[in-house]
């Protein structure tokens, strides 16, 4: 019994890629944290599922909690507005150290708004975003479906939303051993007479 407390003890130890890219996707499940913003923003906005907004977000400020996987600060955009069935959304997180121009552009949400462009993010699609603030503070909350699908079939080895560290590495190593497509023959210039 000890060799196998041991055996699992080192398979955690070792920085193994596998349980890695777990850890890495049961932190993507959820969003939470506190907002604060330095002028008077209101949020009071819930997404059921992708496919019933409700309410209306206009925020932009300072986080803190965990969000897209990692805890800390950062600065955050929550624009939105619903109508049960059709919505636009946007939420994004930016650390310090990245560049204003990631944050993610609005997409349609709601049963209507889905089957129009753009759509959220694959790993944002059928999330639970609540938020709620009121002039300089407040919390958010999402609860993310596909991430969560995501973090389940992993165990398997199965990465559906191409996050997975060791996954990308096999990848990229199954191009580096395949040949390069064959290149179409070059014409022979002829002068015309």
């Amino acid at each position: 019994m000890h060799k196998v407390h041991l055996a699992i003890c080192a398979i955690l130890i070792s920085g193994c890629a596998y349980v890695q890219d777990r850890a890495s996707d049961a932190a993507d499940i959820f969003d939470a944290g506190v907002t604060a913003s330095k002028t008077a923003d209101f949020s009071a906005y819930l997404n059921g599922f992708s496919l019933l907004p409700v309410g209306y977000s206009n925020f932009h400020g300072a986080f803190a909690g965990l969000a897209d996987g990692r805890a800390g600060g950062s600065s955050a955009v929550h624009r939105a507005n619903g109508a049960i069935f059709y919505g636009i959304e946007q939420i994004a997180y930016l650390r310090d150290d990245e560049q204003s121009s990631q944050f993610t552009p609005e997409w349609r949400t709601g049963i209507i708004g889905l089957m129009n462009s753009p759509r959220p993010p694959d790993r944002l699609l059928f999330s639970l975003p609540v938020q709620v603030h009121v002039v300089w503070f407040g919390a958010t909350f999402n609860f993310k479906a596909a991430e969560l699908l995501d973090f389940i079939v992993g165990f398997a080895t199965i990465d559906i939303l191409d996050d997975d560290e060791h996954t990308r590495r096999r990848r990229d190593e199954r191009h580096l051993l395949e040949p390069p497509p064959p290149q179409p023959p070059l014409e022979r210039y002829e002068p015309r007479p």
